[in-house]
Parts: structure tokens; sequence; C-alpha cells
């Protein structure tokens, strides 16, 4: 795992060009893993437009109470 001594970089000095460079890494970091979980869970197939039109038609539940298995 990568090792981050925040407090290191919280307490150095730095002027407002060093200061952008890295609230911009950071940013761009957050935004990375975030699109990459994404790509992972989409090649998963959890969140295909299939799936999710399939949980809110109106054959995906029971109109109107419980499923009975049909004795």
């Amino acid at each position: 795992m990568i090792s981050i001594n925040t407090t290191e970089i919280l307490q150095a000095e730095m002027d407002r060009k060093a200061f952008l460079r890295n609230a911009g890494i950071a940013f761009a970091g957050i935004i990375g893993v975030t699109t990459f979980v994404k790509g992972i869970n989409g090649m998963a197939g959890q969140d295909t437009p299939a799936n999710k039109a399939l949980g809110n038609s109106y054959s995906a539940s029971v109109y109107g109470g419980e499923l009975t298995s049909g004795k």
C-alpha cells in the first residue's frame, strides 16, 4: 500500500502555484478512483441499463401481494 504522510504535506509552506498543483492532483485522483470503480461495476454487469429497466418494469414484481409458488 502507498504510504503518504499527510501531516507533512499539510504543514509544508507553499505558494499559490504549489497549492493549486496539489489540489489539482488530489481532485484528479478522486475523480479517477470513482471512474475506475464505476468501470469495474459496469464490467461486472451490475450497473447495466437492462438491469435497471428490469427493476422498474411492471413484470419485475408481483402486482398486489406476495409471490405464490403455484400450489
